[in-house]
């Protein structure tokens, strides 16, 4: 009688171990199936975008814009020669301050006393 009741217990464990393989296997098919929905997603999203990209990139600048950039680089041509002036000052400043005379550094400040 005793190897009839183990011989139920295996036969229990193993009816609930299928089971739970198969449910573990219906889930991942699910979680497939909606990163599958996903991705196909994504891709379509990614694919319009790219196309909608493209159209934009080949029709002319707004005038706007092209007001903008010629104002921008003229403003850059004007201000290049000052800020030429002001690298030269900064480079001219810090070499000269390298061949003046070399300063004895001062003696650190005692903080402690010698106990004797």
């Amino acid at each position: 009688m005793h190897s009839v009741a183990k011989r139920e217990t295996l036969v229990h464990y193993s009816m609930t171990y299928v089971e739970s393989q198969l449910a573990r296997r219906q889930n991942v098919k699910t979680h497939v199936n909606t990163a599958t929905i996903r991705n196909t997603t994504l891709l379509e999203d990614l694919e319009s975008t790219e196309d909608r990209l493209y159209q934009e990139a080949c029709n002319p600048p707004s005038p706007r814009l092209t007001t903008l950039q010629n104002n921008y680089w003229s403003m850059v041509k004007s201000l290049k020669p000052l800020w030429e002036q002001s690298l030269q000052k900064k480079t001219s400043l810090s070499s000269s301050k390298k061949t003046t005379g070399k300063q004895k550094p001062s003696k650190p400040k005692r903080v402690w006393k010698r106990s004797k």
